[in-house]
């Protein structure tokens, strides 16, 4: 179910980071009837981190079943900040968008045809006075067979 490759890539993020980090959850996983999927999620992420790993935040819980409405929840959760960061923001962001290739969807009257337009979609839903860069990472990919199969 937790893909140890995948957990150790997320553990080097984490460490990266450094110890200023926040570490938000927004997957399916943030649902009640996924906890146990988190938990033990963060259970390998302390053991791959060598101390006691949990996610800081999880996004809102909300109808979110769609690569448009994922973003949109994200930008919901930087929006509705409490504690504005001191200096400067980076915002890393690993999503799939539901499996989902960026071909233009639409998130709010946002065309989203690349992972820079959803940064530029989730910059511009930070309050203004919060100094930012952000990097989304779609972790999709697609492929084609000579013969044109996807």
């Amino acid at each position: 179910d937790i893909s140890l490759v995948l957990a150790e890539r997320l553990a080097r993020l984490i460490t990266a980071a450094g110890p200023k980090r926040t570490v938000v959850l927004s997957s399916s996983w943030r649902r009640p009837q996924h906890k146990y999927r988190a938990v033990r999620l963060e259970r390998k992420l302390s053991d791959l981190l060598g101390t006691r790993f949990s996610f800081d935040e999880r996004t809102p819980l909300r109808s979110d079943s769609s690569a448009p409405l994922r973003l949109e929840c994200i930008g919901d959760f930087l929006s509705s900040l409490k504690v504005l960061p001191q200096g400067k923001l980076r915002l890393l962001v690993l999503e799939d968008f539901f499996i989902t290739r960026m071909n233009g969807w639409s998130c709010n009257g946002t065309r989203v045809d690349s992972t820079e337009a959803a940064e530029r979609y989730l910059l511009g839903r930070l309050p203004r006075s919060v100094t930012a860069t952000a990097r989304v990472v779609h972790t999709y990919d697609e492929w084609v067979t000579p013969g044109g199969l996807l």
